[in-house]
Formats: C-alpha cells, structure tokens, sequence
C-alpha cells in the first residue's frame, strides 16, 4: 500500500470510489443528493493542475482503493471573521473492501501535510450525521465538531 499523488490515468478507479459516497448519499438524503452519474459532476482536472487543489490516492497494486481530495479556501470576506486559511477536505474515500486498515488514516495525515506546506490554519470537512461511520472515524482521527447544521423540513 503507497500513498501518492492523483495521476490522469487514476480517473476510472477515483470514479468509482467517488460513486461509493454518493450512493451512500443519494441512499440516506435523496431530498438533497441527485441520483446522477459523478462522471459528469466530478471536477477531476482541478485535482491535477489547481495549485489551490490537491489529491492524494491509496494504492495497492496498482489499483486506487482510496483518495483523499482537500482545496485551499480564499479567506473569509466578513469584517466579522479573521482572516485565516482554512484546507477544507472535499471527499475522502476508502473503497468498502479495504475500509478498517489504516488507509483513511494514511490519507488523512498526507492532506495534513500538504495542508501545512499550504500554510493552512486549520483542516475542516463536513459530513453527514447519518454517517456514524465517518464520524466515528474523523473523532478517532483526532478532529473536532465544531458547528452544527440543523434543518426542519417544511
């Protein structure tokens, strides 16, 4: 297992894990997730030549089993809010087969890194509270809540 770079030629692979997610979405929040093909949705070049962008994969022979995509924010515009650069991790993904090895954490520490190398004041992601799973995962990995979204269906 290696962790590298997102290359051109990992599109198929990261395709794929990407859709894992999104059916997970599309399962537990069909009010708000599109049942589409990410073939068209995934902006996979920005991870390639973005030098705000970057992405990291999972390998082990040969095949992408995760990825890792995290983007530099432009800081906040508001009087009211410091100034501060926020690295906010879009997807991390580990293929179902090989979840529970380590690899989301290796993932993890790679955007870590290239977050400080950004001069990232802080790493920040959302995720679903349906989704026990990546919650559980992201406190163990040492992250914080830090605020709530609440909604009422009308």
């Amino acid at each position: 297992m290696r962790i590298r770079p997102v290359l051109q030629n990992d599109f198929e692979d990261l395709h794929k894990l990407v859709c894992q997610v999104h059916s997970l979405h599309v399962e537990n929040r069909p009010d708000v997730y599109a049942d589409i093909d990410l073939m068209i949705g995934y902006d996979f070049d920005s991870l390639l030549c973005d030098d705000n962008a970057k992405a990291f994969v999972a390998e082990d022979n040969g095949r992408c089993v995760g990825v890792c995509s995290i983007t530099i924010l432009p800081p906040p515009k508001s009087p009211l809010l410091k100034s501060r650069t926020v690295a906010h991790i879009e997807k991390l993904c580990v293929d179902a087969n090989y979840r529970k090895q380590g690899i989301g954490n290796k993932l993890l520490q790679e955007a870590e890194i290239w977050a400080k190398e950004k001069g990232a004041d802080s790493l920040e992601l959302i995720v679903w509270a349906f989704n026990r799973d990546a919650l559980t995962f992201y406190k163990n990995a040492g992250m914080k809540e830090r605020s709530f979204v609440m909604e009422q269906k009308l």
